[in-house]
This record gives structure tokens, sequence and C-alpha cells, in this order.
């Protein structure tokens, strides 16, 4: 290759590789059972689910439930990528927790997600009433892209839950603000990744302004109780805290924490940022006195 010639963008492979690499310097002090699968027959849907329960067995009878939307993207992120803040979530909120696996790009690109996220939130109530967890408490989790498929959930669902939690969240994809321009080399997930995943995800022009992928740009009607946590070095802070702001707006109490010095999806670098194993730990106690 010549001197300064631009490395080649990484393949497919080589992305979802970088982000399980990622995801396993996940560490935390007290995590719950390993995840096992949940039957979905009755979702009528092609997405899969793994059932996270509380560490404290006795608890598990009657405990809240969540359905957790994990990120990478739409094109990375697995069962076993996301099973370390699946655990932590579970012990820490005393909540039985479903994490979905959903359609990925590009294999199947828009709307598959969105379909797989709306199916299974719908059939949540049942999901946990038949496996002897508390159906009337409920909520949502979505972590980075996982924010913008769990605010088009609530858009598109008859189910109703008591709380949402978004931790670094992605709310316009497509769209820019300050924060990208100003972070769009540097900061760990950078402006070319982001297209990439885009036109990965999302290849088709006319999709990209759907309210779906964009959840800004939609109305939100009636959300629950919002708790909300933006990392101040990620590209995608300025969308954060303008959710929690339209949050408010639209009537649900909400908090807003903005952590310094963190980059995007610091949560689940447990390993390298000791912070991160203590947030769990509090992200845990919030949804559990939302869930109260």
């Amino acid at each position: 290759a010549k001197a300064g010639a631009a490395a080649a963008p990484p393949t497919l492979a080589e992305r979802r590789a970088g982000y399980a690499a990622l995801m396993r310097l996940a560490r935390y002090d007290r995590t719950g059972p390993a995840g096992e699968p949940v039957d979905c027959a009755a979702l009528s849907a092609p997405a899969a689910l793994r059932l996270y329960r509380p560490a404290d067995v006795a608890a598990t009878r009657r405990a809240p439930a969540i359905l957790f939307m994990g990120g990478g993207g739409f094109v990375a992120g697995d069962e076993a990528s996301h099973e370390p803040v699946c655990r932590a979530l579970a012990a820490e909120s005393g909540a039985a927790v479903f994490s979905l696996l959903y359609r990925r790009a590009p294999e199947h690109p828009f709307p598959a997600a969105f379909d797989d996220a709306a199916i299974t939130l719908d059939a949540l109530p049942a999901l946990a009433a038949e496996r002897g967890f508390d159906a009337a408490r409920l909520a949502v989790a979505g972590e980075s892209v996982g924010a913008t498929l769990a605010l088009a959930a609530l858009a598109a669902s008859t189910t109703r839950p008591r709380a949402l939690a978004l931790v670094c969240p992605v709310l316009d994809l497509p769209g820019s603000r300050p924060s990208r321009v100003a972070m769009a080399r540097g900061r760990l997930v950078e402006a070319d990744m982001i297209a990439r995943d885009l036109a990965d995800f999302a290849p088709r022009a006319e999709d990209r302004d759907d309210p779906r992928l964009r959840p800004l740009t939609a109305a939100l009607r009636a959300p629950p109780a919002a708790i909300v946590h933006v990392a101040a070095e990620d590209p995608f802070r300025d969308e954060g805290v303008e959710g929690a702001a339209a949050l408010e707006a639209a009537g649900a109490a909400t908090s807003l924490a903005l952590h310094a010095g963190m980059l995007h999806g610091f949560h689940a670098y447990g390993a390298l940022v000791p912070v991160a194993r203590a947030f769990m730990a509090r992200l845990g106690a919030e949804i559990a006195e939302a869930l109260a």
C-alpha cells in the first residue's frame, strides 16, 4: 500500500468481531445467572429472546420484568455480547430481563428490527405472566440503537410499561447534532462507522426519514417514567439530552444524568472503567424504584 493511503473500511465480519471484543470488557461485581432461551412461538416473529432471572431466586416469583434491547448499530451484537449487561441488570434491579435478539442488518434491513421490537413488547405481559413474573410491573430498556427500538416499540405497541430506561441513547441515527460534528473522530464511535451502519440498516434513502428510525421527530404518546443516562464524550450526546427533554415535555417524569468524561457505551466496559461496574448498580436501583 502507498504511504499515507487510507485504510480500507472494516468488513461486516470485522465490525462484528470488533464489537464482540469490546463487549468482552464487561465485568461486574454482582451478576445473576446466565440467560436461558425463551420459547418464541407465540411471538409469530423470527426474533429470539433470552431470559435472565434475578440473582435472588427467592425473589423471582412475582418479580417485575424488563424488555432489554441492546446496541451494535443494528448490525453487530448478539447473545454473548449482551449477556454481561443483562445479567448485571437482572441482579441489580431484582427484575427478570428478557433480552431481545432482534434480526440484524444487512441480512435483515429496515424495518425488521423494529417489527421484532414491537411484536415482542406486545407479547411482554403474556411472556411475563406465564413465567410467574408480575405483568403489571414492566419496563423497557435500550442501550445505543436499542433506545431507538425502545421508543419506536412504545409508539407502536398497546403495552404500557411503567418505566423506560435509555443508556447512551441513539435517537436520530440519520440526523446530525453539534456533538456529532465535534466528535466525528477519536471517540470510539466515529462518523464513518455510523454512516456504514446506517447504509447497511437502511440502504433505501427514503427509509431514513421514517419516524421509527428518528423517534425524536415523532410525537411521543404518553411515555412512561423515563431514566436517561448520557455519556458526555459521546457523539450521540446531544440527541440523548434532547430525548430526555422531549420525554419530559410529553409528560413523563424524567431523570437525566450526564456522565462526565465517559464514552459511548461506557456502562459495558467494566474491566476498563471502574465506574461502569458501579453504574449498573445505580441503573438497577433506579429501575427497581420506578417499578416499586
